[in-house]
């Protein structure tokens, strides 16, 4: 009788444990779960919060750019334009808020290569003569046009899909415009090597109704100079150049300028150079970064500049659309 009631009074006691450890562990389910809930909150509003701020940067940019060609006679950009300062750390609602502007005129925009079904022949030439100053492989001017065009009969030196289907992981050309600069890597011809060396000189820029971009010449590195024709020499570049402070308002003024007098007044070049250059940045990647509590949250946005230089947002993405290499 005795064991029998030592029994029940065992398990009397193995039930109430059992109970106390059940309602604990729903408790602990219970507060992680509410601390999963308020963490996912705060996550969602700071990310919304970051968003309404980064579209605030926008704004700023617009009318900065804006600003810009509304205090010049003649609407044209260098290395030392204002907007180029961007705002570092500005606080604003309990943030952080830094914004940077990049020009993406200073680099050659490998979708020119391919233009309303048919090779860009200024464009195809000034590409060549700039992989041949930086000793990189012409395959690869051949490679970027068969990856786009829509056939499947390789260049001399270019390569269609039978030349990816081959490789491991197999994959197909693009067959349309590159989307972004680091697709150059799939390219037969595109080593790691050859891609560091090509990066800073080339980007990638969206086709528009209103033709091929044009290349800034007043932010162009001395090499890309040197590339507009085969008589071009370094001094001449670097006179153009002028430490990175070249200032011409007018191509006008360009073609005044030293030995490219005589350049320009040859046959067809003035048309040519017409077609690849500018004095002007329109297109520009804007950076925005909001610093809220221990969080930071990065956006980049394409810009486009309109006739009087406000911009409009081309896209949005959160990494960049081009990192941003310093060539000198």
């Amino acid at each position: 009788m005795r064991s029998s009631v030592k029994n029940q009074s065992g398990m009397a006691m193995l039930t109430a444990l059992l109970l106390v450890a059940l309602a604990a562990s729903l408790a602990v389910n219970i507060w992680y779960g509410t601390a999963l809930d308020v963490a996912r909150m705060q996550n969602t509003q700071q990310a919304y919060q970051a968003k309404h701020l980064s579209q605030g940067l926008l704004l700023w940019a617009s009318d900065v750019l804006r600003q810009d060609y509304e205090n010049a006679d003649l609407p044209w950009d260098n290395r030392n334009d204002a907007w180029r300062q961007g705002v570092q750390q500005m606080p604003a609602d309990g943030a952080m808020l830094s914004g940077t502007l990049l020009g993406l005129n200073d680099c050659f925009n490998i979708n020119n290569l391919w233009q309303d079904g048919v090779v860009s022949e200024p464009h195809y030439q000034y590409f060549k003569r700039l992989l041949q100053l930086l000793n990189i492989e012409l395959a690869v001017a051949e490679q970027a046009i068969d990856w786009m065009d829509p056939d499947q009969i390789p260049r001399q030196q270019g390569a269609e899909d039978f030349a990816y289907l081959a490789a491991s992981p197999s994959y197909q050309t693009g067959g349309q415009a590159f989307w972004h600069e680091s697709q150059l890597n799939l390219l037969q011809a595109v080593t790691p090597t050859v891609y560091r060396s090509l990066k800073p000189y080339v980007c990638v820029l969206p086709v528009l109704r209103r033709g091929a971009s044009k290349m800034n010449i007043n932010t162009l590195s001395p090499v890309m100079i040197r590339a507009l024709h085969p008589n071009i020499s370094e001094a001449l570049a670097l006179s153009i150049y002028q430490e990175g402070g070249a200032a011409f308002s007018q191509l006008s003024g360009l073609y005044q300028h030293g030995d490219m007098a005589v350049l320009s007044q040859q046959n067809g070049v003035k048309e040519v150079w017409n077609q690849l250059l500018s004095v002007q940045t329109l297109y520009i990647q804007a950076e925005a970064e909001v610093v809220m509590e221990n969080s930071i949250h990065d956006s980049y946005a394409l810009l486009f500049r309109n006739d009087n230089g406000a911009a409009i947002t081309l896209q949005r993405a959160q990494s960049p659309f081009r990192q941003i290499d310093t060539v000198e």
